[in-house]
């Protein structure tokens, strides 16, 4: 799981890699079947990556939904039809994707 770290520190880090090496951050649930098949796709692949459950704590939920409500990957699911959360949610630096195979085609070429 995540570490005491906040997601603005985690997400500082990995746009300006300061202090430790993030390679790469996925937001979801355990909840969640299309999160829990991307956790493997990225192990699979071999890639590295933090965990934050956005179930898992009220401050987790509120910066998920501020990403959500401002982030241009979101747009399209804001217009939509409101029954898509948008998790998993794949950041490197500043990459954003809704898509765990775009992320590993961005990492592994």
């Amino acid at each position: 799981m995540i570490s005491r770290k906040s997601i603005q520190e985690l997400l500082y880090m990995t746009w300006y890699n300061k202090s430790e090496v993030i390679n790469m951050i996925m937001m979801g649930t355990d909840e969640c079947p299309d999160c829990i098949e991307a956790k493997a796709l990225l192990e699979k692949a071999g890639i590295s990556y933090t965990y934050i459950d956005v179930l898992a704590s009220l401050k987790n939920i509120k910066n998920f939904i501020k990403i959500r409500d401002t982030h241009p990957v979101y747009e399209e699911i804001r217009q939509g039809d409101g029954f898509s959360l948008g998790i998993p949610l794949l950041i490197e630096r500043d990459f954003y994707t809704l898509d765990p195979e775009e992320m590993i085609h961005k990492l592994k070429g």
